[in-house]
């Protein structure tokens, strides 16, 4: 993965009828940076030594990966009203000098309409705390939807 100044599209998707996630637009391009030389066996060592919860990352499917100075951009290209955001994954030990939220701008969720998009760059220090979880929700038919896949900073 570049070190900053590459643009991360994230966007929100149904997986099957009723199950909603949040993933980088480019999978391909994610999973080949997840996997290149040794830095998926260095972030499931990294989760390891730091008490993370089973199951280790990339076991189902690789983190969202981004790096300090990187542009996330989140995208609605759903039908509904979405929530996005990013925070410390608080299923593995945390940094403590590290940044709860690594988004550089407003904290926790933004809400998209659809068709809608929202862009804030990756802050300094994020590479310290290194995992990091996407969340938010998704809001169908009356009912808010709770959405939460992994991201990775750093590689």
């Amino acid at each position: 993965m570049a070190t900053g100044g590459a643009t991360v599209v994230v966007v929100v998707k149904e997986e099957t009828p009723g199950v909603w996630t949040i993933k980088p637009y480019d999978e391909d391009g994610n999973r080949t940076r997840f996997d290149a030389a040794g830095l998926k066996s260095r972030i499931q060592d990294d989760w390891v030594r730091r008490g993370g919860q089973e199951p280790l990352p990339g076991t189902h499917h690789a983190p969202i990966m981004f790096d300090e100075g990187d542009i996330i951009q989140f995208k609605n290209n759903t039908d509904y009203p979405i929530g996005i955001g990013v925070r410390k994954n608080a299923a593995v030990s945390e940094t403590q000098d590290a940044p709860y939220d690594p988004l550089v701008g407003e904290p926790s969720v933004q809400p998209l309409i659809p068709g809608g998009t929202y862009e804030a760059s990756v802050k300094g220090g994020s590479r310290r705390q290194g995992f990091y979880k996407f969340h938010g929700w998704v809001f169908v038919d009356g009912t808010f939807i709770p959405i939460d896949p992994d991201g990775y900073c750093g590689g």
